[in-house]
């Protein structure tokens, strides 16, 4: 037994020294939690619970701050006008409300007030709580140390807070308005419409949530091309805020419906080097002044937004080639599978790389096809793709190529930037030339 006493002993050390130093890391945090909430300017106050604030300087129009909705999005007001705010910048001034500490907690008299800057604030801040009001009045700065006086409102003594409370809460309205140029997702937008000089196209979501063409002067829409577009305009900033629209050239106007059926629009003009737009966000009406390099992404040619892939398919899928009537078939599964040929044409092996420039491969126009036909003659090549019903029909005229697809209009060619079998290596003919005849 004799043998057990040290060992028992060492754990029973260990054991007690465990529990010491756990205990004593529990007691700090709680004396550190403690201290904290004594120091509280704002005791048990939660920024999530409070509805709106009122923020009043000297010689300044009252800002008024309002939160709506389950999402808690803020707006402020000031005079006349109302805009959406910053939330960022709301929301570092709640964090900065909870985190307010006192460093002292002077025992003033009435009259003492106009000593700490308190009898005439330079700043009175209300916060809407719930269920009843609180009112922080910020007075001068102290003569010693980076802190500033702060009274509560119904309070008699005077507390001494970090001067920062006066980066968070000394900001106009201007600086608290969001400098998003526009306030909808897009995953929200119902219908959208791009009007330029040129024309103008509306799309609407369908059944299924999709955005798809309603007006325009095409069938079919990019909706990929659409959406990257409206993501863009969503990361755009205002450079600035102006009273009123300069007079200028106007260039386009976009205007969208959302889920709650709210109205937007935004008419871009310019007015020498500057651009500007004029913005009515759901009945918020402003001027915003842009950079100048925004022009260049904004301005779009309606075609842009057209459905431009020559045919929707995926590479790594497609089991049947065929081209002018050979026909190519994969063997295998995955990395492993190899293009087989019924004929003599081409190699086997670049079936693959044909058919995945094949799947990016757009159309950089398109043309009527009346108009072309008495002078491409017959297609080149004959393209047909698994069990495609119609194959795509591949002409030049004059080094461009054209190709009629059954994913368009029957009556248009699709205009091609490049030579889509550039990349084709035919099998060679006996003066080792490619011989592209018998595909």
């Amino acid at each position: 037994m004799k043998q057990w006493r040290l060992p028992l002993l060492l754990v029973t050390v260990l054991l007690v020294s465990w529990m010491a130093a756990y205990w004593d890391e529990e007691q700090s945090k709680k004396d550190a939690h403690e201290e904290k909430r004594e120091k509280a300017v704002l005791s048990e106050f939660e920024w999530q619970k409070i509805k709106g604030f009122r923020l009043e300087k000297p010689n300044s129009k009252a800002l008024e701050g309002k939160v709506q909705g389950a999402a808690r999005h803020w707006f402020i007001t000031q005079g006349a006008t109302t805009a959406k705010a910053d939330q960022g910048a709301i929301q570092a001034m709640g964090e900065a409300l909870e985190n307010l500490s006192a460093i002292k907690r002077l025992s003033v008299q009435q009259d003492e007030l106009e000593g700490f800057g308190l009898k005439d604030p330079r700043l009175v801040l209300t916060l809407r709580g719930p269920s009843e009001d609180q009112v922080l009045k910020v007075g001068a700065n102290a003569p010693t140390g980076y802190s500033t006086y702060l009274q509560l409102g119904g309070e008699s003594e005077v507390l001494v807070v970090s001067q920062s409370v006066g980066l968070i809460f000394f900001k106009d309205f201007n600086e608290l308005r969001s400098k998003a140029l526009m306030w909808s997702p897009s995953a929200e937008i119902k219908e959208f419409r791009y009007k330029n000089q040129t024309g103008a196209i509306t799309v609407a979501r369908d059944g299924e949530g999709k955005l798809a063409i309603k007006e325009a002067p095409f069938s079919r829409l990019d909706e990929d091309e659409l959406i990257d577009y409206l993501s863009w305009l969503g990361s755009v900033r205002v450079k600035g805020f102006v009273s009123a629209p300069p007079k200028g050239e106007e260039l386009m106007e976009l205007s969208w419906r959302d889920g709650e059926d709210l109205h937007y629009s935004l008419k871009f003009f310019q007015a020498g080097e500057e651009l500007f737009a004029q913005r009515d966000m759901g009945g918020l009406k402003s001027v915003v002044a842009l950079a100048k390099d925004v022009r260049s992404s904004l301005e779009k040619k309606l075609a842009q937004f057209r459905y431009s892939l020559v045919v929707p398919l995926n590479a790594q899928r497609i089991q049947k080639l065929e081209i002018n009537g050979i026909t190519y078939e994969r063997k295998g599964q995955g990395e492993a599978s190899e293009w087989e040929s019924s004929a003599q044409g081409l190699d086997p092996q670049y079936v693959q790389d044909f058919l995945i420039d094949l799947e990016f491969l757009k159309a950089k126009a398109f043309v009527p096809k009346k108009e072309m036909m008495a002078d491409i003659g017959e297609p080149l090549y004959r393209v047909t793709i698994d069990a495609m019903t119609e194959p795509l029909l591949f002409y030049r005229h004059n080094q461009t190529f054209y190709v009629s697809s059954p994913e368009h209009h029957p009556e248009e060619l699709l205009v091609l930037a490049e030579d889509p079998f550039a990349a084709f290596h035919p099998v060679a003919d006996s003066q080792g030339e490619p011989d592209r005849t018998e595909l």
